[in-house]
Parts: structure tokens; sequence; C-alpha cells
């Protein structure tokens, strides 16, 4: 700090001294919120730990014949709900196992799935395969084609009544060459 007095302007100084104050000020401010919230945290646990002291108080004073009885009955009702809730988990263990034999069957149907799919897909590729092949042959015969037509020309053009002028395809008989 004692170098940025004698390097600094005074503008550059004050802008960081208002800024150090700034920050200064929000830890404070930041600080004194925190203290009054734990304030009221513990406002609050003191009011309600003095609830719970008379709650206890009350429980104490009545520890007669009237608390025995409801100690009691609910004693009786705890052991209706233990069995209720054991015919519940004795219902869903039964499920359970339904289920997991259900997810047995459904993996094993899933595995078979998945080879037949891989099967299938090995045929695609196969198919896909021969019809590339197919398709290539064909592309091939469709670009001879032409030739293949001008040779059958003049083939026909060769025998001996195209020269006659006579016309018509060529028998057995009219296939000599010139």
């Amino acid at each position: 700090m004692a170098r940025d007095l004698s390097t600094l302007p005074s503008e550059a100084l004050l802008g960081k001294s208002a800024k150090s104050l700034t920050l200064g000020l929000h830890y404070a401010m930041a600080l004194m919120d925190r203290v009054r919230y734990a304030g009221r945290v513990i406002g609050d646990l003191s009011e309600r730990n003095s609830e719970l002291r008379c709650q206890v108080e009350e429980i104490r004073a009545k520890s007669g014949p009237e608390a025995v009885a409801a100690a009691e009955k609910c004693a009786v009702d705890l052991e209706a709900e233990v069995e209720c809730l054991k015919s519940e988990l004795q219902t869903s263990e039964g499920l359970n196992k339904e289920l997991q034999k259900l997810l047995r069957v459904d993996r094993a149907e899933l595995r078979l799935l998945r080879s037949e799919a891989c099967t299938l897909n090995k045929k695609l590729e196969e198919a896909k395969a021969e019809a590339k092949v197919a398709s290539e042959a064909l592309a091939e015969e469709t670009h001879l084609q032409p030739k293949k037509d001008k040779e059958a020309i003049e083939t026909y053009k060769k025998f001996k009544g195209f020269e006659l002028g006579q016309g018509g395809f060529p028998t057995n008989m009219d296939t000599e060459s010139p």
C-alpha cells in the first residue's frame, strides 16, 4: 500500500480505498446477518426445549394408573400393528419370489431375442451383400446391353436373307455367313 501511494495517481488510490471499504462493509454485514440468524435459531431451540420440559413434567405428574393404562393400550396397539406388518411382510416376500421368477423368465426371453436379433442381423448383412452383387451385375448387364444389341444387329445383317432384301429372322438354313 505504501508503494502504491507513491506510484499511483490519487484517483486510483481513492478507487482502491473505496473498493476496500465496500468489501469490508459487505463482509461485516454478512457476519451480522449470520449472528442474527444464529440468535433466532438459538431462541427457537430454547422455546422448543421449554415446551419439551413442560411435557416431561406433565408425564411425570400422570405417572399413576392412567399412565400404566395408557402404556398398556399403546403396547396392545403396537402388537396389533406388528402382526399386521408381519402378514404384509409375508405377502411381500411371496410377491417378491413371484417377481424374481418372472424376472428370470424375462431375462431368458431377452437372451433368446438378442440371439435371434443377432441371427437376423447376420442374415440381413448377407442379403445386403447379395443384393449389392446382384445390383452390380445388373448395372454391368445394363452397361453392356447396347453393345450386345449392336452385335446382334450386325450379326443379323450378315445373314443371307437380309442381304437379299427379304428381311425377317434367319432360320437354320439361312445361317450361312457371307
